[in-house]
C-alpha cells in the first residue's frame, strides 16, 4: 500500500551510531520525496554463491535516474524476476516499513566504500583484503534480499527465505562474499525503529525553550548583576561582554561537516562574537556575507526532547559588546548545518514479472535552526506573549500545523506554524488560564491532545510542541515452514458494522500496510480472500480494533501446495540458466509446459494427486545443447514426509566455439581480410574473412571435426597454404583456437651519406638490377637520402651508383645483395665530400671581428684569387675547394683595430677543412674623469685639449652629466691632457697631465677641481633669537695667502624678511664683514666687524647680532598641547601716559612658526595688546592686555603669553532601530546652540551622508548644542525627540539617533489559471483605523489614480506602502 508520509529516516540503533563517520560523502543532499518516477539501469551483475537447492543465484548493482534529475543507488527485491528496461519509468513511493533493510544500505555498497569495508571488518570476514568491488556489490544485493524476507542465511537472525543460501566450505572467493553478507547483515540487525532528523538552539540544556528573552529594570546590566535570565557579564581577550549560554542539538550525527554546526547572526548589535563556553575562540568562515563560527556538536547524551531518546550536541556562547548594546533590543540566532538521513523508497513495477526495486536518498541533508534573544526594561503591563513551536519526532520544525489559543476570560487566538515551525501571539491577557488546541495537523503526522498554558505578565512563554508520527496497521504474509515473505495474498478489511470495506495485495516483502487514518478507526474484521499461486488459502479470521495509538502488526502464515522445483545448470560451471523450456508429464499424460526464470528455476503447481512427474527439455538455453534425457520422480502430495517441495536438476552442456586468429609472422600484429575455407566432417562448413582484428569467430557450433585453409591474404604477404584440423566437443567451456601466421615480401633499404659527417644526401642516381633476371630500374635517393624498395621477388640483386652529388667523389663499388622472406636487405652508400677553408677573425680579447677584408690565393695558380669579408661570427667559409697550399692576406680591418700585414699559409686536403685563426690588436681608448675636489661629485661640461707627443692638437672632449669623457680609437703613443674650460662655480686649477697609449689597454686619467666659495650672514634679534630684516652691511676682499693683502670692497648689502643675506662665487682669500646701520628698533651689538679666511670648495656662515630698543613681544600656545601657534593675528594700540582708553593703533603682527610677533622701537608708556584674528580651529581671545613699558632711561623689553582653546566637533549618526549595523543617509537635521543661535551657515540644517553620518566642525567649547531630526529617510518613522550634549574643547562629542523602519505591502495580481502576472488591476488600501494609503495623509509609493486607488503594473505588482 502506498503511504503519505514522506519523511521516514531509518536509522541505526544507537549503539552502533557511532559508525556514522566511517559512510562514504554522497554527491548532494537532495530528496526523492519530491521525485515522481525514476528509471533503473544495471551497473553491475555477479553470480558467485549458490543455494541448498543447488541452482547458483545471480545478484546486481543498479542506478537509479530521477524524472527531476537525481541519480543513486538501486537494488533489486525479488531475486528471480527480469530487470527492468531502461527506459521504463517505475512509480516512488516511500518505504519505511523495515528498517533492517536500510542498515543494509547504510552497511553496504556504496554508502560505505570498499576500502572502509574492509577497515571495519578485518576480524569477522575471512580474505577480506582480496575482496573487490564486484563482489561488494552482489553481496549486498543479496544481503538486501534477506532483509525484505526472500532469501535466508545460515549464521545470522535472518532465517526466513524461499531460498537458503549454501555456506561454502573451500573456495576463498566463496567464503569472502558469504562472510560479507553476514557482516552487513550483523549491524543491520540492530536497526530495530526509526530515526528522524532535527535540528535546534535551546535556552537550556534539558528543556525545549526556544527563546531568549531578558526582561530587567536595567537592561543586560541589572540581569548579570542579579543573575538572572542566565545572563553574565564577562570579559573577553580585555573587552567586556554580556553573555549568555546556547545549546545546539542534532537528533542525528553532524559527521558529514566534521561534527561541528555553523551559527551565526546578521541583526546583532555590531560587535558581537560568539565563543565556547570557556570563553576559548571558536574557527569562523565566511559565507554569503556573514561570519559563521563552528561550534562542535559531536557529543552524544541520551535526551527525552526527541524519539530517538538521544542527540549529538555542543554549547557556545553568545556574546554582546557592553559599549555598543542598546537598553532595549533583540536579534536572531541562526544555525546551519549537515545531518545524517536514511531514506528509502520503492520505485514500483506493476508488472509482476519484473523487479521493482528499493532506492535511497543521499545520506545526509542540511538543516537550519534560530532562537531569538530579546532584553528590555520592566514596564508596568497586564499583558504577554506566547511562542509556540511545532516539531516533528527529531525535533526539526514542521509547517503547516494549526493551532487555537483559548483564555478563560474569552481571548481567543488561531494560528498556523510557518516555515520555522512558529506561531507568536502577542498582547495576551496575562491574567487568563489558557488551553492550546492543534485543530489541523502536518501530513503523516496526529493531532496532539490539548495543552494548559500559563503566562507571566511582561513575558513571552516559549512551548515547543513535539509530535510523532502516525501509527501503522500492517498486515505480513509469510511461508509457514520457511517464514519467507509472500507476495500476491489478497486480504478483505470489514468494519464489523458493515460501514467500510477495502483489500489489499501484500508486496515483495509480503506486507501490506496502512498509515493513520488512512485506514478508517474502527473494528475490523480481517480475511484472506486470495492465497498466492502455490499456496493453500487460510480459512483464518482476525478481528482487531484500530485506533491510531499504536501500531498493529498481524502475521499471517500460509501452508504451501506441494510443487515441483526444476533447476537447469552448466554442467560444467554449475551456473543457473534461464529461458529453457520443459514438457511436463504426469503419469505419460502432457500437463504443462514451463520455462526457467533468471535464476535458472521453474516451478510445476498444482500437483493435487499421487503420479510420477516427467519432465522433458523442449527448448536449451541459447547457446546450449539441448538434452533429450526424460528426467523422473515420484511425487504424493498426501505424504506427511514431504516438507519441502521436490527439485529436479538438469543441466546442460554448452555448444562449442572456435576462434581462428591471423598475425603476421615477424610483428605478430594482426592481419584483416585474410580469406579462410572451413570444412566441417568432410563437407565445406564455408569462406570466412578475418575482422580489423585478424580474427574468425564461429559458435553455436555442432561438436566435430573442422579443417581450416588460408586461400588468400593482401599484397604484401605470402599465402600460408598449410591447412590446420581440430576437434570440438559438446560441453566445452573454453573457445579453442586456431593461429596462422604469414611471411612478408622482402625489400631493399639504401642509405646515402657524406663519408665524414654521415649526413644524408639526396638526389643521388642508383641502378638495381636482379642477378639472372630481367628486372633493372633506377632510382633516386630522397631528402633522407635513402631509397626504400619493398614487395620484391625473392633473389640477388646488382646495385651500382651512376652519379655522384655535387661537391662530392663517385662511389664506383658494385655490391651484390641476396634478399629473402621476411627480409629487408639494408646498406649504406658513402661519398667523400671536396675540401674547404675556414678562416676565423678574432680580436686580442678574442672576441670575433665581422667585416676584415681578405685576399686568398692558391699558390701554383696565383693569379686566380678570392676577395672575402668575415662575416657576423668573424669567419669566412669556403668549400669546394682544389686540394693545395693557399696564401692568406688581411687588405683591410674595422676602425678600432689594427692592420696585420703578416701574409699566412694554410694547405687543404680531400674530405676535410682546414681552419686557420689570425688575431688584431685593438687600439687604446682615453677616458679622462672630472670631478668635485671637496665632495668627489662629478663635474659635467668641463672641456680638456689632448694633443700628441709632437705639440699638435689630436682632439677636444667635454664631460657628461657623470663627469665622464672618452676619445675612441687612439693609435699607440704619447699625449697631454689639459683644462681649456670649467663651468660655474668651479675654479680651474687643476694641471695638464701626460699620458702613455698601449695596444689592447685603456687608459683613464683624473682632475679635480675646488668650488667657489659661499658667504651667508645672519641677523637675529639678541633676546628672541628671531630673524631681523633690513640691517645694512658692507663686504671687503683681501688676498688668499696673506692677512694683510689689500681690501676690495664687494658693496653694500640688507638682511631679507629671514634675517640672511648670500655673496657666492668668491675667490679663496680673507674676507672683512661690517654692519654699517642697526634696523629699525633696533642698536648695534659688538662687535660690528668680523674678518676670516675662505678656503676654496668652503661655505661659510657669520652671525651678527642687534638689541632690541623697548619691545613687547607675543608668545601664543594651544590650551591643550602647549604647542606653538603660528598664524595668529595681534593689534597693539598706544594710550599714552600710564594709563587711558582708545589711544593710537601702532599696527598688527601675526605670530610666526615659533608662535612669536614682536615690536620694537617702542616709546615709554602703557599699551594695550588684544587678538584680531584667531589660528584656523582656535577661538579668538576676547580680551585685551595692558603693558606699562617704564620711562627709566633703561631699554624694556616686555614678553606677554597667551593660549588659545581649540574649537570642538560634533559627530551625529542615524542608524537603523532594528538593525543598529545599517546606517542611514539623508536623514535631516536642526542644529541649534543652547541660547537658540544656529549652528553653521545654512540655517542650522544638515543630511547625513552616504554613512550615515555628519561631522560639524569649528564649535565653541563649553557651549550646548540642540539637535533635532527634521526629515526622516525614505521607508522610516521620524524620531521626534531631540538630544543635547556640550561641546568640549578639542574633542569630538557624538550623537546616535535610530529610526523605526516602515511596514510595506506587495499586492501581486495573478491569472489563476497560468500563473501570469496581470497588469492593470485597481485596489483600494486601508490602515485599521480606515484611513486611505495615499490619501488622508498616509503615504503610499505605487502607482496612485486620483481616487486612492492603486494600480498593478507590467509585472502585476502593486506597492502602495
Amino acid at each position: 500500500m502506498k503511504h503519505k508520509h514522506f519523511n521516514r529516516l531509518l536509522s541505526m540503533l544507537l549503539v552502533v551510531a557511532t559508525l556514522f563517520g566511517l559512510m562514504a560523502v554522497p554527491a548532494s543532499a537532495a530528496s526523492l520525496e519530491n521525485s515522481g518516477t525514476v528509471t533503473i539501469q544495471q551497473a553491475g551483475y555477479g553470480n558467485y554463491l549458490g543455494t541448498t537447492k543447488g541452482n547458483s543465484i545471480g545478484g546486481g548493482y543498479w542506478k537509479y535516474t530521477s524524472n527531476d534529475g537525481l541519480t543513486g543507488t538501486a537494488y533489486c527485491v525479488n531475486h528471480g524476476l527480469k530487470g527492468v528496461s531502461p527506459s521504463k519509468a517505475l512509480t516512488v513511493q516511500p518505504y519505511d516499513r523495515n528498517p533492517q533493510t536500510m542498515g543494509v544500505f547504510a552497511g553496504g555498497y556504496p554508502n560505505r566504500t570498499l576500502e572502509q569495508f574492509k577497515e571495519l571488518h578485518q576480524d569477522d570476514v575471512r580474505g577480506v583484503n582480496a575482496l573487490t568491488e564486484d563482489e561488494y556489490k552482489y553481496a549486498t544485493q543479496l544481503a538486501i534480499w534477506a532483509s525484505c524476507g526472500q532469501l535466508a542465511i545460515p549464521g545470522t537472525s535472518f532465517t526466513a527465505g524461499r531460498d537458503t543460501l549454501a555456506a561454502p566450505t573451500a573456495d576463498a572467493q566463496k567464503i569472502r562474499i558469504f562472510d560479507s553478507v553476514k557482516a552487513i547483515l550483523s549491524l543491520s540487525q540492530h536497526w530495530t525503529k526509526s530515526l528522524h532528523t532535527g535540528l535546534s538552539l535551546r535556552a537550556e540544556e534539558d528543556k525545549d525553550i526556544r527563546g531568549i528573552e531578558v526582561l530587567n529594570e536595567y537592561g543586560l546590566e541589572g540581569a548579570a548583576e542579579d543573575n538572572e535570565d542566565g545572563i553574565k557579564k564577562e570579559t573577553i581577550n580585555g573587552k567586556e561582554y554580556y553573555t549568555r549560554v546556547v545549546y545546539l542539538a542534532s537528533a542525528t550525527s553532524t559527521w558529514i561537516d566534521g561534527r561541528k554546526t555553523k551559527v551565526y547572526s546578521t541583526d546583532a548589535p555590531q560587535g558581537t562574537i560568539f565563543v565556547a563556553e570557556n570563553n576559548s575562540p571558536l574557527e569562523t568562515t565566511q559565507e554569503n556575507g556573514a561570519t559563521c563560527y563552528l561550534v562542535d556538536t559531536s557529543r552524544q547524551h541520551n535526551t527525552d526532547l526527541n524519539s530517538n531518546g538521544s542527540e549529538y550536541y555542543g554549547t557556545f556562547k553568545v556574546c554582546l559588546p557592553v559599549d555598543n548594546v542598546p537598553d532595549e533590543g533583540n536579534c536572531t540566532i541562526n544555525a546551519t548545518g549537515g545531518v545524517a538521513q536514511y531514506n528509502l523508497f520503492l520505485a514500483y513495477n506493476p508488472a509482476a514479472s519484473e523487479q521493482s526495486y528499493i532506492i535511497s536518498d543521499p545520506g545526509y541533508t542540511t538543516l537550519d535552526a534560530q532562537i531569538p534573544f530579546k532584553w528590555s526594561g520592566t514596564e508596568e503591563t497586564e499583558t504577554a506573549s506566547l511562542q509556540v513551536i511545532k516539531a516533528g519526532a527529531g525535533g526539526a520544525p514542521l509547517e503547516g500545523a494549526e493551532f487555537t489559543l483559548t483564555g478563560s476570560g474569552g481571548t481567543t487566538v488561531t494560528g498556523t506554524t510557518d516555515r520555522n515551525g512558529q506561531i507568536v501571539w502577542r498582547d495576551l491577557p496575562a491574567d487568563e488560564k489558557y488551553t492550546l488546541t492543534e485543530t489541523a495537523a502536518p501530513e503523516g503526522y496526529q493531532i496532539i491532545a490539548p495543552m494548559n498554558v500559563t503566562l507571566t505578565p511582561g513575558r513571552t512563554e516559549y512551548l515547543t510542541v513535539t509530535d510523532d508520527v502516525e501509527r501503522g496497521f500492517t498486515v505480513k504474509k509469510v511461508d509457514a515452514q520457511n517464514k519467507g515473505s509472500l507476495q500476491g495474498a489478497v486480504f478483505r478489511f470489514e468494519q464489523i458494522d458493515g460501514s467500510y470495506m477495502t483489500t489489499g495485495i501484500t508486496g515483495f516483502d509480503g506486507t501490506i500496510s496502512f498509515e493513520g487514518d488512512e485506514l478508517p478507526y474502527g473494528s475490523y474484521r480481517i480475511t484472506e480472500q486470495t492465497p498466492p499461486d502455490g499456496y493453500v488459502k487460510s480459512d483464518r479470521v482476525e478481528t482487531v480494533k484500530w485506533d491510531g495509538t499504536k501500531d498493529v502488526l498481524i502475521t499471517w502464515e500460509n501452508v504451501r501446495d506441494i510443487s515441483l522445483t526444476i533447476i537447469k545448470v552448466d554442467e560444467q560451471t554449475g551456473v543457473s540458466l534461464p529461458n529453457a523450456t520443459f514438457d511436463v508429464f504426469a503419469d505419460g499424460k502432457l500437463i504443462t509446459s514451463v520455462t526457467t526464470n533468471d535464476n535458472g528455476e521453474a516451478r510445476v503447481t498444482g500437483i493435487k494427486k499421487e503420479a510420477y512427474i516427467e519432465i522433458v527439455e523442449t527448448a536449451a538455453p541459447a547457446g546450449y545443447v539441448l538434452d533429450k534425457t526424460s528426467h523422473g520422480i515420484h511425487i504424493d502430495p498426501y505424504d506427511p514426509a514431504t516438507e519441502d517441495d521436490p527439485v529436479l536438476t538438469v543441466t546442460n552442456r554448452a555448444r562449442p566455439a572456435l576462434r581462428i586468429l591471423k598475425y603476421d609472422l615477424t610483428s605478430n600484429a594482426p592481419m584483416p581480410d585474410v580469406t579462410f575455407e572451413v570444412w566441417h566432417d568432410g563437407d565445406l562448413f564455408g569462406e570466412y574473412t578475418t575482422n580489423a582484428s585478424g580474427e574468425i569467430f564461429l559458435y553455436d557450433l555442432e561438436p566435430g571435426t573442422y579443417l581450416v585453409k588460408e586461400i588468400a591474404t593482401d599484397d604484401a604477404h605470402v599465402v600460408n597454404s598449410t591447412p590446420q584440423q581440430i576437434e570440438l566437443k559438446a560441453g566445452d567451456t573454453q573457445t579453442r583456437e586456431l593461429v596462422f601466421f604469414n611471411s612478408l615480401k622482402p625489400g631493399i633499404h639504401l642509405v646515402k651519406v657524406d663519408s665524414v659527417t654521415m649526413k644524408s644526401l639526396p638526389n643521388v642516381r642508383f641502378e638495381f638490377k636482379l642477378v639472372g633476371g630481367s628486372y633493372r630500374q633506377e632510382f633516386t635517393t630522397d631528402i633522407n637520402g635513402e631509397i626504400d624498395l619493398s614487395k620484391l621477388t625473392p633473389g640477388a640483386y646488382e646495385v651500382r651508383e651512376l652519379e655522384a652529388p655535387e661537391g662530392y667523389l663517385i662511389d664506383d663499388a658494385v655490391r651484390v645483395v641476396q634478399v629473402n622472406p621476411d627480409e629487408n636487405a639494408n646498406f649504406v652508400f658513402t661519398n667523400t665530400p671536396k675540401p674547404a677553408l675556414r678562416l676565423i677573425k678574432t680580436s686580442s680579447d678574442g672576441t670575433r671581428l665581422g667585416g676584415v677584408h681578405f685576399r686568398i690565393a692558391r699558390i701554383e695558380d696565383g693569379t686566380h684569387y678570392l676577395d672575402r669579408i668575415t662575416d657576423d661570427n668573424g669567419e669566412i667559409n669556403i668549400d669546394k675547394l682544389e686540394p693545395g697550399v693557399y696564401s692568406i692576406k688581411e687588405t683591410a680591418t674595422v676602425a678600432d683595430h689594427i692592420l696585420d700585414l703578416q701574409e699566412y699559409h694554410v694547405e687543404l686536403f680531400p674530405g676535410q677543412t682546414s681552419t686557420i685563426t689570425i688575431e688584431n690588436q685593438k687600439r687604446p681608448n682615453l677616458i679622462v674623469y672630472k670631478k668635485d675636489a671637496d665632495t668627489g661629485d662629478p663635474i659635467p661640461d668641463t672641456v680638456f685639449t689632448v694633443r700628441a707627443a709632437d705639440g699638435h692638437s689630436v682632439d677636444e672632449i667635454k664631460t657628461d652629466s657623470q663627469g665622464r669623457a672618452t676619445l675612441t680609437n687612439l693609435l699607440p703613443g704619447v699625449y697631454e691632457v689639459s683644462e681649456k674650460s670649467v663651468p660655474a662655480p668651479w675654479l680651474m686649477d687643476a694641471p695638464s697631465q701626460l699620458v702613455t697609449l698601449y695596444p689592447n689597454r685603456d687608459h683613464t686619467i683624473y682632475f679635480e677641481n675646488h668650488k667657489k666659495p659661499t658667504l651667508t650672514v645672519n641677523k637675529v634679534d639678541s633676546i628672541t633669537g628671531s630673524p631681523i630684516k633690513g640691517a645694512k652691511f658692507e663686504v671687503w676682499y683681501g688676498s688668499n695667502n696673506t692677512t694683510t693683502g689689500e681690501l676690495n670692497s664687494l658693496g653694500t648689502f640688507f638682511s631679507d624678511e629671514n634675517g640672511q643675506f648670500f655673496v657666492d662665487l668668491l675667490r679663496d682669500g680673507w674676507y672683512k664683514v661690517t654692519e654699517l646701520e642697526p634696523a629699525a628698533g633696533y642698536t648695534i651689538k659688538q662687535p660690528a666687524t668680523q674678518e676670516f679666511y675662505i678656503k676654496g670648495g668652503e661655505s661659510k656662515v657669520i652671525t651678527f647680532e642687534n638689541v632690541p630698543k623697548n619691545a613687547i613681544i607675543v608668545e601664543k600656545y594651544d590650551s591643550v598641547t602647549g604647542a606653538a601657534l603660528p598664524g595668529c593675528t595681534f593689534q597693539l594700540r598706544y594710550l599714552g601716559g600710564t594709563s587711558g582708553t582708545g589711544g593710537t593703533v601702532i599696527g598688527t603682527k601675526v605670530t610666526g612658526k615659533n608662535g612669536i610677533a614682536m615690536w620694537t622701537g617702542l616709546n615709554p608708556g602703557a599699551y594695550v595688546l588684544e587678538e584680531v584674528d584667531a589660528a584656523d580651529g582656535y577661538n579668538i581671545i576676547q580680551s585685551s592686555e595692558t603693558i606699562m613699558l617704564a620711562d627709566s632711561g633703561e631699554q624694556s623689553v616686555v614678553t606677554v603669553r597667551f593660549t588659545n582653546a581649540p574649537d570642538g566637533q560634533l559627530l551625529i549618526r542615524k542608524v537603523c532601530s532594528v538593525n543598529p549595523s545599517v546606517t542611514l543617509q539623508n536623514a535631516e537635521f536642526k542644529v541649534l546652540y543652547a541660547d537658540g543661535t544656529v549652528v553653521g551657515d545654512s540655517n542650522g540644517v544638515y543630511r547625513t551622508d552616504e554613512n550615515g553620518e555628519i561631522l560639524i566642525t569649528g564649535l565653541t567649547p563649553g557651549k550646548s548644542v540642540v539637535v533635532t531630526e527634521t526629515r526622516a529617510p525614505a521607508g522610516f518613522i521620524l524620531d521626534t525627540q531631540s538630544q543635547t550634549v556640550q561641546i568640549k574643547e578639542g574633542r569630538t562629542v557624538s550623537l546616535t539617533f535610530k529610526n523605526q523602519p516602515r511596514g510595506s505591502i506587495i499586492i501581486q495580481k495573478r491569472d489563476s489559471a497560468t500563473g501570469q502576472p496581470l497588469s492593470g488591476a485597481e485596489f483600494r488600501v486601508t490602515t485599521a483605523a480606515g484611513c486611505e494609503v495615499g490619501l488622508d495623509g498616509v503615504i503610499g509609493t505605487s502607482t496612485l489614480t486620483q481616487n486612492g486607488i492603486f494600480t498593478t503594473d507590467a509585472q502585476g505588482v502593486s506597492t502602495p506602502i
